[in-house]
C-alpha cells in the first residue's frame, strides 16, 4: 500500500502536514482527503475514516517510535527529513528503502506468538 503510493506518486500521500483536512476540533469528525506518511499508513491499511482516527494514528506511531528509540521526539529527524524533502527526491530515496523492507520481510519466518498462559 506505502510502496504502490511511492511508485505512483499519489497525491493522497501529503507532505508538509499531518492530513487534511488539518487536525483540529471543528474538523474532528470530517473524512481524510489526503496524510502525510505515518497517517496515510494508517488511514489506509487500518481502515481510519475521520481526521481524529488518522490523528490518533499518528500520534500512537510518533509515540511508539519514540519508546522504540529510547528519545523524546526520535521520530522527529525522519518526518522532518520527509516533510523537507522535495517530492520527488523524497520518493526516490525512500522507495527503495520501502520495497527493500518488504522483501526482508517476505524473506523472514513469522514471528513465533506465544498464547498467554491460562489461568486455573
Amino acid at each position: 500500500m506505502l510502496r504502490a503510493a511511492l511508485e505512483n506518486d499519489d497525491p493522497r500521500l501529503i507532505q508538509g502536514a499531518t492530513c487534511d483536512p488539518p487536525p483540529l476540533p471543528v474538523t474532528a469528525n470530517y473524512p481524510v482527503e489526503s496524510a502525510e506518511l505515518f497517517a496515510y499508513i494508517g488511514w489506509q491499511s487500518e481502515d481510519l475514516e475521520t481526521v481524529y482516527e488518522v490523528d490518533e494514528y499518528m500520534s500512537r506511531c510518533c509515540f511508539e517510535v519514540d519508546q522504540l528509540l529510547g528519545k523524546l521526539a526520535g521520530c522527529s529527524p525522519f518526518l522532518d527529513w520527509y516533510d523537507e524533502t522535495p517530492r520527488a527526491q523524497m520518493i526516490a530515496e525512500l522507495l527503495p528503502e520501502i520495497s527493500a523492507e518488504i522483501e526482508r520481510r517476505a524473506e523472514e519466518p513469522p514471528p513465533v506468538r506465544k498464547l498467554p498462559k491460562r489461568k486455573k
